[in-house]
């Protein structure tokens, strides 16, 4: 593991708190959820805490936990940033946050799901979501 410079830290800091104000969404972006039985409400719960209006479609019963947020080409990248970082501090595994397989065909959408094939990576941490670069 590399050492963390106190200059580094402060900025990252500075970076976190920025996260943690509620994001606003621009009047295009979408955000979509199919909930998993085996989330719980987590996901909803905490983006409704921050203001975020969600649209909710009928979820699988069972099956894998949310662990990806998935988004389109017309979406901020630090929007989808953060509404990830608030779901891993809210102890919601991310493993996948990037942009949809054919980003064209869902421009304005950010959608928050699962998928099987993640389910055995390791897990996004807030720096690496930081450090995301599309």
């Amino acid at each position: 593991m590399s050492r963390v410079e106190p200059a580094d830290l402060e900025a990252l800091l500075r970076q976190t708190e920025d996260l943690h104000r509620a994001p606003p969404l621009p009047g295009d972006v979408q955000v979509v959820y199919a909930p998993p039985a085996a989330d719980g409400g987590v996901v909803e719960d905490v983006l409704q805490a921050a203001h975020i209006d969600l649209l909710v479609r009928a979820g699988k019963p069972g099956g894998t936990e949310t662990n990806a947020v998935w988004f389109g080409a017309e979406v901020p990248e630090e929007l989808a940033e953060k509404i990830a970082v608030r779901l891993i501090e809210a102890d919601v595994v991310r493993r996948c946050l990037g942009p949809f397989s054919k980003p064209d065909a869902k421009l304005d959408v950010i959608e928050i799901g699962a998928a099987d094939q993640l389910a055995t990576q390791a897990p996004l941490n807030t720096m690496e979501i930081m450090a995301f670069d599309r």
